[in-house]
């Protein structure tokens, strides 16, 4: 039996050189089927940045040959929508959703909701976000988080939106009353006619 220390040189004259090329040209393609899937690691950003992918097509962005899609977004209320071109939100968020209602009941709440992925965790503390906004609707909006399986809303914002094309950023501040146990939450972009 080989002492520790006698074994040392054997191992280490088992190690392999491996000398890496790498060239600026050629090389794998992504694949276009891979959508919402990122984590950026600055500093701990599993309670950060990745927050912002929990919204899943965001942004409405695609690439071809997948054309912009409103999957997952779901209708809330009696509204309508569609995709556009024609209004893009910045030179490179090309496309933007138009929201409108089939009804003129008064007090009625239309707009959209997007699930997440399974769910949006949902925490008794102070949230801050920051959000690109833009475009001709000029108004009053509310952001909120509300739970998937009763009416329940955890967490709201009202925006005052002015009407400008370009936009810009804002940033946000909410408080989230409560643990939402048993819910996986929706992120909801609502009006009231």
């Amino acid at each position: 039996m080989l002492k520790p220390l006698f074994a040392f040189p054997l191992v280490t004259s088992l190690v392999a050189v491996i000398n890496i090329q790498v060239s600026s040209s050629g090389g794998n393609a992504s694949s276009p089927d891979i959508y919402n899937l990122m984590f950026q690691d600055r500093i701990h950003s599993d309670d950060g940045v990745i927050y912002v992918e929990l919204i899943q097509t965001r942004a409405f962005q695609s690439s071809t040959p997948f054309p912009p899609t409103l999957i997952p977004w779901e209708l809330v209320g009696s509204a309508i929508s569609q995709l556009s071109t024609a209004t893009p939100v910045s030179t490179t968020l090309l496309t933007s959703i138009q929201v409108s209602s089939w009804s003129s009941a008064k007090g009625a709440k239309i707009g959209l909701a997007n699930p997440g992925c399974w769910g949006i965790d949902v925490k008794a503390q102070k949230h801050t976000g920051v959000s690109g906004q833009g475009g001709v609707y000029g108004g009053d909006f509310t952001l909120e988080l509300q739970c998937n399986i009763s009416d329940d809303v955890f967490a709201s914002l009202d925006i005052h939106s002015i009407e400008e094309r370009g936009g810009g950023l804002g940033r946000a501040y909410f408080h989230c009353r409560t643990h939402g146990r048993g819910c996986q939450f929706q992120f909801h972009v609502c009006q009231w006619l």
